[in-house]
């Protein structure tokens, strides 16, 4: 006789689900992308009493947690909608797989996006901060400038040169606990549904010379679209134009074939002899004088 144990069978993992990217919608910042996306589900059948509660749960599970096939972290998720009114059961395990249909939001900054953050702790070797409250990064190694140095006894990273003018943050000398601070990103780390950013510290000075450079890149590529929309037509246009006036004069010229054709068949008919009248007698004359002489 065998003993019955614990089943070893793993249940579905909402993490391992291979979502397809249908659709990108633009936005105005680069920080976020919101995508069209068809997600896999495994619905257990005790879920079945409310189908969209039991999809709720499981993407639920997707929030606030880094997405290897997104490539991004989701925020949210709406506009759901079932793939179909079927479902599929695979081989005896009890689980109902289908598709739905829903729009992400995800936060997906890239390398080289500025951001700024509020810094919650504090080492000798690295600066850790939240970036909108909620996503985790973190200052080291050559992130950290070399005209800060941390502080033991404020527990916060201060200017070594007192002539150096380079502010960090506004409000404080140096960089501390509570600090709102502007990082670049140049790496990340996520690992299953942990994800971090590797930031480096960048000066107020610096952030704003950045800023004022991404301002005239809009600039410019604004300029660029408009001169898009207000340019001259194009070769193919022209070619058209020159057949469309090719057809017209080669329809003006069989209008005057035909109308030189008219002219000839008129000429060559042959002409209708015309009857002559006779005359009538002219007594009526002479009986008009008898009468003025009576």
């Amino acid at each position: 006789k065998k003993k019955i144990g614990k089943s070893t069978t793993k249940q579905p993992n909402n993490q391992s689900l291979s979502i397809t990217v249908n659709h990108h919608y633009k936005m105005t910042s680069s920080l976020f992308e919101s995508v069209s996306c068809s997600i896999p589900v495994h619905l257990h059948p005790s879920r079945l009493a409310s189908v969209p509660a039991g999809v709720a749960e499981q993407l639920n599970d997707l929030l606030l947690k880094w997405s290897d096939d997104l490539q991004g972290v989701v925020l949210s998720y709406s506009s759901l909608k079932l793939g179909g009114s079927t479902a599929r059961i695979v081989e005896a395990r009890p689980h109902l797989h289908f598709v739905v249909h829903a729009k992400l939001l995800l936060f997906k900054p890239a390398v080289g996006s500025l951001l700024t953050g509020q810094v919650h702790k504090i080492g000798h070797d690295h600066i850790g901060l939240l970036v909108h409250g909620v996503f985790n990064g973190v200052v080291r190694g050559k992130g950290m400038p070399s005209g800060l140095a941390y502080d033991v006894n404020t527990n916060s990273w201060q200017n070594v040169d007192e002539s150096d003018e380079t502010i960090y943050d506004p409000q404080r000398q140096g960089v501390g606990l509570g600090s709102q601070v502007t990082v670049r990103v140049t790496g990340f780390v996520h690992s299953h549904s942990y994800f971090s950013m590797r930031c480096q510290l960048v000066s107020t000075s610096e952030a704003e010379d950045d800023d004022a450079a991404m301002a005239e890149e809009a600039e410019e590529a604004s300029r660029d679209e408009a001169e898009q929309a207000g340019s001259p037509p194009s070769d193919d246009d022209s070619d058209g134009d020159d057949s469309s006036s090719s057809s017209s004069n080669s329809g003006d010229s069989d209008d005057s074939d035909r109308e030189e054709k008219k002219e000839q068949q008129v000429e060559h008919k042959p002409k209708k002899k015309k009857k002559k009248k006779r005359k009538q007698p002219e007594a009526s004359s002479s009986d008009d004088s008898a009468t003025s002489a009576d």
